[in-house]
């Protein structure tokens, strides 16, 4: 943005301030004036209704009482004058008295003439319905005593409001006993509503007490209306109208009705405009004080400033470094401009030197030039092979390119086809899905070439046992499936099952190498296991995984048992998560002890987890299905932040340092930013690296040999301690464990079990420790459950050893008084004192 809109910006926001505040406080004192002008006039309004009303009541109460005291009516009431019904009751009365109801009563209240009319038809008409409710034999209105009393309210039928007034009835003299009442009524009608409109000039309309009138609901409405001390309530509806109520109520006070007379409101809408005059005359002014200060500084300074601008910008767009801007007067922007020319002055120099480097890069550049036309050339070559190569690459897109099978895309696709001729036909066939056990281990021992040529083999050997019609695909890796057409029964899968079966009996040779393989088989049947292509193959890898689960090298049938299993595997997963979120994992502690001095030389973190229902549950239920979900990451990052924790904590509370050892997942370690989530579990415990020992598997370090050991290093490096976990159960090469940075073996425990009576894992634990020393490593001993096995240890010179017989996995608690014990114990110590 420009300095001169910078400025002008500036200022406008001064005066956008300005103008803010001077609204609010017209907003806040001009309209507040108008508001109490526009109240008071709605108050008149609203008292001018009342004046209608009181006219209306008035005429009503005029004829109430003129004809009440009148000596016809006494004489009539007497019993004496008959025919002052036949020639006083006839429509032209009652229509020119506005009058649409008149009964006269004796004093016991007995009716002895009346009349009602409908006046907009002008026919005489049965009494209004719920009259009777008012008038009856001892009621307020009929057993009123006082005399000459005259009463006028509202009542509530079921046609409307009616203005009803009473009087007593007399010969006119005051000193006369009132023998009996008269009652007339006028409905507040569509007539008198339009009365009303001309007496007030005002808009008017009968609304019944249960509308809303601007509330919530009408129980709101009817809780304002008891809260009012006169008959009157004013609505703001919007900015342009407002509504007054006048409330109509009955003998006893109750509300009946409201009068709503709607009005603009031009007082309020005047005041608006007032204030909007006055914010425009501001505006106005701000405008020209912002214009005038605005020439006024762009004489003096932004005016010099561009002219510096453009002398500058004349220099860099015409490279003319010895040119220079012009400064006059002895202010800040004249420094600046001689600054300017001074700067020049050095570029000037600079570039005639830089000229002559260029002359010399220029004889470079061609020479570049020409090897760049040959690369394109040579581009241009390859896309025309490329164009070639088109159709070849089409083929490639259905068939895998080792085995030359066909691939899993092409394979659905005739699935598809097979599905829909079956269904048609009513037909069947099979489908076999095959995976071999334990091929991960050839690729991680022997590399992926090797492992390609043996799946190679695999794939000719399965496919020379099947029938020509039959269809063997590879889905991916150790995966194929196979398609068995026109299925008459399961005798035949099973003969084909058995073939594939028999295929595995004879190695298969690769470099020299024999290696007997095995595969697991799934297989589902359709229609009865499943009639689409994704249920087919669903059900016939659950099959598979059974045989897998039963030991593998078979096959198995799809049942619905399998689904279920599948089921319960997806609700333990989702029992895994809550007990992340619920913090329902614990972890405890084994103690690792130096052979020679039974002194306490570490712990290993063990995960539980402790069910809210079940109790405590062994890693080995839910583990694997977390390995297999992911979830074992989680786990993972969870017990590393723990155990870090926990050994901290036993530092705090006095106790002589141990090393933590925690177990590795193979995707917990191969995650790229391991060594950081390592680093940053160090520095929330705020834990010394060397109090803390990683066990890996050899499983999980023959995944990725090169990565494994750059991974190894990093963390080593971090002064963190590594350990090759349940060592002698895998692939690990002697030569790669030389060049592996771990500090520590541990013989598994199924080495240690039969020492020292069985002579072949003596051997192998000799071996094992042996061998870890020659390399400087030391060695743990896992699972010693007896005195004979430790000593048998401590003989040949295993460093540490774990197991049952020295401690079970404690409680973190329970870990803390063990340490208080030892810490008691350590000054005595001396060979091998432990307990069990």
């Amino acid at each position: 943005m420009k300095l001169n809109n910078k400025v002008l910006l500036g200022i406008a926001l001064v005066w956008l301030m300005f103008l803010i505040a001077a609204y609010a406080g017209s907003r806040l004192y001009m309209l507040d004036s108008y508001l109490v002008l526009e109240q008071e006039k709605a108050n008149r309004d609203l008292a001018r209704i009342d004046q209608s009303l009181d006219q209306l009541h008035n005429s009503l109460r005029t004829f109430t009482f003129d004809w009440s005291h009148w000596g016809e009516v006494y004489a009539f009431m007497q019993g004496k004058n008959a025919a002052f019904v036949r020639n006083n009751f006839n429509l032209a009365t009652f229509i020119a008295s506005d009058i649409d109801f008149l009964t006269y009563w004796d004093k016991h209240g007995k009716l002895l003439a009346g009349a009602a009319i409908d006046s907009r038809n002008e026919r005489f008409i049965p009494y209004p319905a719920g009259l009777e409710e008012y008038l009856y034999p001892g009621s307020f209105l009929l057993d009123n005593d006082t005399k000459n009393t005259l009463l006028s309210s509202y009542i509530s039928l079921p046609e409307g409001i009616m203005m009803l007034a009473v009087n007593d009835v007399t010969d006119g003299k005051i000193t006369t006993t009132p023998i009996g009442k008269l009652i007339a009524g006028r409905f507040l009608s569509d007539k008198m509503m339009q009365t009303m409109r001309k007496m007030t000039q005002l808009d008017l309309e009968l609304l019944p007490v249960d509308t809303n009138a601007g509330y919530a609901d009408p129980v709101m409405l009817k809780n304002a209306i008891a809260g009012l001390a006169d008959n009157h309530f004013i609505k703001i509806t919007d900015d342009k109208t407002l509504q007054g109520y006048v409330i109509l109520r009955d003998f006893n006070g109750r509300p009946l009705a409201l009068i709503r007379m709607t009005a603009p409101r031009g007082i309020y809408m005047s005041g608006q405009k007032t204030t909007y005059y006055f914010l425009a005359i501001f505006v106005a002014f701000g405008i020209l004080a912002s214009l005038i200060l605005m020439i006024f500084i762009r004489l003096l300074v932004i005016r010099r400033l561009e002219n510096l601008d453009r002398g500058v910008a004349d220099i860099s767009a015409n490279n003319r470094f010895d040119k220079r801007v012009w400064a006059s007067g002895n202010d800040e922007l004249s420094s600046v401009a001689r600054q300017i020319n001074k700067m020049m002055g050095v570029i000037q120099a600079s570039q005639e030197a830089l000229e002559c480097r260029v002359l010399e890069r220029t004889q470079e550049l061609q020479l570049a030039n020409e090897k760049l036309r040959a690369e394109i050339h040579e581009r241009l070559s390859m896309e025309n092979e490329l164009l070639v190569h088109r159709e070849h690459l089409a083929r490639l897109a259905h068939y895998d390119s080792l085995t030359s099978l066909p691939n899993r895309i092409y394979f659905n696709q005739l699935l598809d086809h097979e599905i829909s001729i079956a269904a048609q036909e009513n037909g069947k066939f099979a489908v076999l899905f095959i995976d071999l056990d334990r091929f991960k281990n050839i690729n991680d021992a022997f590399g992926h070439q090797v492992g390609d040529r043996v799946l190679n083999e695999v794939a000719k050997r399965m496919k020379a046992v099947l029938k020509e019609d039959d269809l063997l695909a590879r889905l991916g890796g150790d995966e194929f499936i196979i398609l068995l057409r026109a299925v008459t029964g399961r005798k035949m899968t099973d003969t084909c099952a058995e073939n594939i079966i028999k295929v595995f009996s004879q190695p298969i040779t690769v470099e020299n190498h024999e290696f007997y393989l095995s595969a697991s088989m799934g297989i589902s049947i359709f229609p009865d296991d499943g009639d689409s292509l994704e249920i087919l193959q669903r059900n016939a890898d659950l099959a598979m995984y059974e045989c897998k689960y039963a030991g593998g090298h078979g096959y198995s049938y799809f049942t619905r048992d399998m689904t279920s299993l599948a089921n319960e595997k997806v609700q333990m997963e989702y029992a895994i998560r809550k007990a992340l979120e619920n913090k329902e994992f614990i972890l405890y502690y084994q103690p690792k002890y130096h052979v020679s001095s039974g002194a306490m030389a570490g712990v290993e973190a063990l995960i539980r987890w402790n069910h809210p229902e079940l109790g405590v549950i062994s890693p080995s239920r839910f583990i694997p299905l977390a390995e297999e979900t992911g979830l074992v990451l989680q786990i993972g990052e969870w017990v590393l932040h723990e155990a870090c924790r926990a050994c901290r904590s036993w530092q705090m509370l006095g106790f002589e340092p141990v090393r933590v050892a925690v177990n590795l997942s193979a995707r917990q370690f191969h995650q790229h930013d391991f060594a950081e989530r390592v680093m940053r579990a160090l520095d929330e415990a705020k834990l010394d690296a060397k109090y803390l020992e990683l066990e890996i598997t050899e499983s999980a370090i023959m995944e990725n040999i090169d990565g494994t050991a750059a991974r190894l290093l990093e963390i080593q490096n971090m002064n963190v301690a590594i350990s090759i976990d349940d060592f002698g159960t895998g692939y690990t090469s002697i030569g790669y464990l030389n060049k592996l940075p771990v500090s520590i073996l541990k013989i598994d425990k199924e080495f240690i079990h039969g020492i020292p009576f069985n002579h072949s894992d003596n051997a192998i634990a000799a071996a094992v420790i042996a061998l870890a020393h020659n390399l400087g490593l030391k060695v743990v001993a896992e699972g010693v459950e007896s005195s004979e096995q430790l000593q048998w240890l401590s003989d040949h010179g295993c460093d540490m050893a774990q197991g049952y017989f020295l401690s079970k996995p404690l409680p973190e608690q329970q870990l803390i008084k063990e340490f208080a014990n030892s810490g008691a114990a350590a000054g005595e110590a001396s060979g091998i004192v432990l307990t069990a």
